[in-house]
């Protein structure tokens, strides 16, 4: 729970974890990407420059199911120094880095700390980068500006000089277990050491080529991991397509954090079928009509989820929820299109939402964000708007049984201590001329006795 006086910088909080999906989406050329320009400005009190760092720890499976498919596939597709003469091919190492580079192997990949860098004065004024440790060493892997795609020895930094290599990820890993043949069928074996990135992490001053470059033959067969790794990133065309680090960070920002906005829009009531296709942007809530009928309609997973948004509802206003969809005439461009309508069932009758109170309206938007997958990150910007206090009580007890969510909120009534663990997970940002300073209790005083 974050609290605090207008101003302070509360929302600005939540902006930071906006600002670490948005800067991964412009070498995508995103929409999403356009409002980096917006972030220019951020700087405190005008400031031309400034960094913001987030520890991170992927421990979902999916999360390292796909790091694990994107070292495979760099390793396919990196080729060795030799291959000119030899003729390898990018499926001969497929299936040695299958075999070899298991989870353990790329195990220092799932923590470290994203950092982001804004300097006006640089000529790439955006910097990111994966900063993480492993057999003793600080590295970074450079995911936007100079040395993008670079695995770099030390700590991040966007204003360390450039480091030229010729040392690709295949190489690297190629290297790490003496008298390796590369070419053996005996190598291809699960059984026989993995190759450790640990191993091959680069000293200060050293850097190893990561991205994957496109596949420029037509004819030849894609690589499997490749190709697991454009499925987990939901990338259909895998010719002509380069990869970096980038985008598998990107793809688990852009899953695994869900932000709000602090005001609440109108639902849009019309949709066309293709907006049913993929799950919508929800921060402003306008769009919570399609998404519902996007899982309604689902795979089996997704109507689960679907029912369990209708259990939060209920448990939020004690009133069903239904949804009503109906059909719209062509409009001038021919696209036909959906009016979609959340709706309050009673026995006899069922209201739109739009006529059952602004709590209801919030009431279901609070239930979209909060059944959602493990894992996720959820950050709320003033839930308590428009929700009575009972109501409050009942979304504090959700919250309680989420993995991670941070609620940015002056509302009393949403800031439920019940003992004195609870106090350390509220933070007050204070006021001060070098910008907000949190303070958070580490006891209850004497005389507090009403927090219980």
């Amino acid at each position: 729970m974050i609290t605090g006086p207008n101003g302070v910088g509360k929302t600005n909080v939540g902006r930071r974890l906006d600002l670490a999906s948005t800067v991964m989406s412009r070498p995508r050329g995103s929409a999403e990407s356009r409002s980096l320009d917006l972030f220019q400005s951020a700087g405190h009190q005008g400031a031309s420059r400034f960094r913001v760092a987030l520890g991170l720890t992927f421990d979902q499976h999916w999360e390292r199911q796909l790091i694990l498919s994107y070292v495979r596939a760099a390793f396919a597709c990196g080729g060795l120094l030799d291959d000119t003469d030899v003729g390898r091919t990018a499926a001969a190492l497929d299936a040695l880095g299958r075999a070899r580079i298991t989870e353990q192997s790329v195990a220092p990949l799932w923590s470290g700390t994203y950092h982001i860098q804004y300097d006006a004065g640089m000529r790439n004024r955006w910097f990111a980068a994966w900063e993480f440790s492993g057999a003793g060493r600080t590295c970074h892997l450079v995911l936007v500006g100079q040395g993008s795609g670079q695995l770099k020895g030390g700590a991040a930094d966007m204003k360390a000089p450039p480091i030229g290599t010729n040392l690709n990820i295949a190489m690297a890993l190629s290297t790490s277990i003496g008298q390796l043949k590369v070419d053996s069928a005996d190598e291809v074996d699960p059984t026989r050491p993995p190759l450790d990135l640990s191993n091959t992490l680069p000293g200060p001053g050293q850097a190893i080529a990561t991205h994957i470059q496109a596949l420029s033959d037509g004819s030849a067969s894609i690589p499997e991991s490749l190709a697991e790794l454009a499925a987990g990133l939901e990338i259909a065309e895998v010719d002509q397509q380069n990869f970096g680090f980038d985008h598998v960070v990107g793809a688990i920002l852009h899953r695994q954090i869900l932000l709000t906005a602090n005001r609440r829009v109108p639902f849009i009531r019309e949709f066309t079928y293709a907006d049913l296709g993929a799950p919508q942007d929800l921060r402003d809530g306008s769009n919570i009509p399609a998404e519902l009928a996007r899982l309604k309609n689902g795979s089996f997973a997704q109507r689960g989820q679907y029912e369990k948004i209708k259990t939060s509802f209920q448990n939020l206003t004690q009133r069903q929820l239904g949804l009503r969809m109906q059909p719209e005439p062509a409009n001038e461009v021919g696209h036909d299109r959906l009016s979609i309508d959340p709706v309050v069932v009673d026995s006899n009758n069922e209201l739109p939402i739009q006529f059952a109170g602004a709590g209801a309206q919030e009431a279901l938007v609070l239930s979209t964000l909060l059944t959602s997958e493990p894992g996720r990150v959820i950050v709320l910007d003033e839930p308590a708007v428009n929700v009575e206090p009972t109501m409050q009580r009942r979304l504090s007890a959700i919250l309680r049984s989420l993995g991670q969510c941070l609620v940015i909120t002056h509302s009393p009534d949403l800031v439920v201590v019940d003992g004195p663990d609870d106090l350390a997970k509220i933070v007050r940002l204070a006021p001060t001329e070098n910008g907000p300073l949190p303070k958070r209790a580490s006891k209850l005083h004497e005389d507090w006795p009403r927090w219980f």
